[in-house]
């Protein structure tokens, strides 16, 4: 084991917090670690070289944290509330180590790490050091989303990690922004910093546009990343949650989205505003007046700026068109997408070649969570997602779509459309069965403050505001 300087980082502040800190600062903190998703804090050499991210390595803190300092029922309750992810968890890290052996040679496949590999080129199915890193980054996920709802049912502290959600997210756009300014000056080094994991870094120059990596190892997990957060802070602004500070967060991140001439970006943003229009057709009270104006001025900013660059800087505006022509239409048809097209037909491959059990996570490479998880993980693991996902969104509650009269249930009803819609991007592009630490935090913040079985609250109207929580000295809404 190789312990690198965000190794050292991570156990000191880690450390500090596990001896002084509160849950709720644990849990910001391994927040704020999901930031660095280029970095590693830890190689493991008897793993293949695999590295560990900042926030696995703090999630074990949490971990640690929730186990010292948080009742027993506390903790039964998150595993209570996310008893579906803690099924898709189990089985996950089992079958890791078990389905690659039983169906060993039965199926070719193209594995996780293709390193030698030429395009197309698979190799018979196999247990690898892959099987066991990614059983362990599972369970860590699993972990996660279990520790964060037992914090916030703790601490109740719904603004506080409101907040820093937010500036997550402005931190996020800025370092994309920070990308854009330093590739042309060839200073790419001082974000490459950032990005020492033993991941494919990539950067990218397409007609001459720089495509954001920022402290990621390539534009579309910068995106997909980023997607998580501008869900999360959308959701909140529409419920009038801080929304100076989450309506700059939700701007910046849009912002640097379409830039980043991502198709997992384009494709998230599409199927999101699609969501968004589908909920104000069913539930027109979801969008107030106020955000509808808001929404409709900044679509017909978009859209000037559009025509202006056509009329002022017509070669621009034409190398741009062509980036994102290439990025979504062009996409299927390049060669990197019929690659993509061949990894994820493997799920299915997978799931058949199994009979519905799968082969295991880490066995394969996919470009797609879903055929990932049904090709790995079989009908156990897309059944226990799917309800893990409906028991967190709660479709039935009148507070998924529509601002209530009750702080925490809003703020929840945010986290968990972030954890919910989060994922879009990842549909088209995730590699493994692991939906990630940021996703299980989502939910279990989600799930722990929307927790009350039936929703005794009224909706706000134009003359009624969210009631700020006990502990909170002022509205959420900040006036």
């Amino acid at each position: 084991m190789i312990v690198t300087l965000f190794g050292i980082i991570v156990f000191v502040i880690g450390a500090y917090l596990l001896l002084r800190g509160s849950a709720t600062a644990m849990l910001v903190f391994v927040m704020t670690c999901t930031l660095f998703g280029g970095a590693a804090t830890l190689f493991l050499p008897a793993l293949g070289g695999s590295s560990v991210q900042p926030a696995m390595l703090a999630s074990i803190f949490l971990v640690v944290h929730c186990v010292l300092r948080i009742e027993p029922r506390q903790i039964a309750k998150g595993f209570a509330d996310n008893r579906y992810l803690v099924v898709f968890g189990l089985y996950a890290a089992v079958t890791a180590f078990v389905l690659p052996r039983l169906f060993e040679e039965s199926i070719y496949v193209v594995p996780m790490k293709p390193i030698g590999l030429d395009t197309y080129q698979t190799v018979p199915l196999t247990f690898t050091n892959q099987n066991i890193t990614h059983a362990i980054n599972i369970t860590g996920t699993m972990l996660a989303g279990v520790c964060a709802s037992a914090v916030a049912l703790r601490d109740m502290r719904p603004v506080r990690l409101l907040r820093a959600g937010a500036n997550i997210g402005l931190i996020h756009a800025a370092l994309g922004v920070l990308d854009l300014i330093l590739t042309p000056l060839h200073q790419q080094w001082v974000l490459d910093i950032f990005r020492n994991g033993s991941y494919s870094q990539v950067d990218q120059v397409v007609s001459g546009f720089t495509r954001i990596n920022g402290v990621f190892p390539e534009p579309s997990t910068y995106a997909a990343y980023g997607f998580f957060w501008f869900v999360f802070a959308t959701e909140a602004w529409l419920r009038n949650l801080e929304p100076r500070r989450t309506g700059a967060a939700a701007l910046a991140l849009l912002a640097v989205l379409i830039f980043t001439t991502s198709s997992t970006a384009y494709a998230g943003l599409a199927a999101y505003f699609l969501v968004l229009m589908v909920r104000w057709l069913v539930f027109p009270g979801s969008i107030r007046a106020r955000r509808g104006v808001v929404i409709a001025f900044l679509a017909l900013v978009l859209g000037t700026g559009v025509v202006g660059l056509m009329v002022v800087a017509p070669a621009a505006y034409s190398g741009f068109a062509s980036v994102v022509e290439q990025m979504t239409f062009g996409k299927a048809s390049s060669g990197s997408g019929l690659e993509r097209q061949m990894w994820a037909r493997q799920g299915w491959e997978a799931f058949k070649t199994s009979y519905g059990l799968g082969i295991g996570a880490g066995s394969f490479r996919s470009s797609s969570f879903a055929a990932a998880v049904l090709g790995s993980l079989g009908v156990v693991g897309v059944t226990t997602y799917v309800l893990h996902v409906l028991q967190t969104l709660k479709p039935a509650r009148l507070s998924t779509y529509v601002t209530v009269a009750s702080q925490p249930l809003n703020v929840g009803s945010a986290f968990a459309w972030a954890a919910a819609a989060g994922m879009l991007p990842a549909m088209a592009s995730a590699a493994s069965p692991d939906p990630g630490v940021v996703f299980a935090i989502f939910a279990g913040v989600g799930l722990a403050y929307r927790r009350q079985k039936r929703e005794r609250t009224r909706l706000v109207t134009a003359t009624s505001a969210p009631k700020p929580a006990a502990s909170a000295a002022k509205p959420v809404g900040g006036g």
